[in-house]
């Protein structure tokens, strides 16, 4: 598993990484988080976006997805989930392509285990991920996020 630090060396150009996060009943915030970096930038802005003050212990990561083929082309990304002052949120992290996306996953969840006390919940299954937050942090925000991925699933 390749640490923060490692990063430095993936990509050389500036901009080629992806973070957006946001709170579920926030729309500006979701549009003024949107923001490019470079990839050893991320690292440290994905901690800080994910454990903000009040953060749950509960993280879940989920994996390295992209949007289905009939649709406009984004970007590789993961969802990295949790709850902050009792309500759910979402970081979605990609890159430039495939590859570096799988590094930055390994990279942000070894440096959130420095933050502690924390616990991280790795998926393979966006799908099963969805239901594990419905379970943790039910409402409506949730609901959503599960019902969208079925929904995907069934097209």
């Amino acid at each position: 598993m390749p640490s923060a630090d490692a990063l430095t060396t993936l990509e050389p150009q500036p901009a080629t990484a992806r973070l957006k996060g946001w709170r579920t009943r926030d729309a500006a915030y979701r549009a003024e988080r949107c923001r490019w970096f470079s990839l050893a930038e991320l690292v440290p802005a994905s901690v800080a976006e994910i454990l903000p003050p009040g953060h749950d212990i509960n993280v879940m990561v989920g994996p390295v997805v992209r949007r289905p083929a009939s649709e406009p082309a984004w970007p590789p990304w993961y969802f990295v989930t949790g709850s902050s002052d009792g309500e759910f949120f979402a970081t979605q992290i990609g890159a430039a392509n495939r590859a570096a996306a799988e590094r930055l996953r390994p990279a942000v969840t070894v440096a959130l285990t420095q933050r502690r006390p924390i616990v991280i919940i790795p998926f393979e299954d966006e799908l099963e991920m969805a239901r594990c937050c419905e379970a943790l942090w039910p409402g409506e925000p949730t609901r959503q996020v599960r019902e969208h991925i079925e929904a995907e699933r069934r097209r």
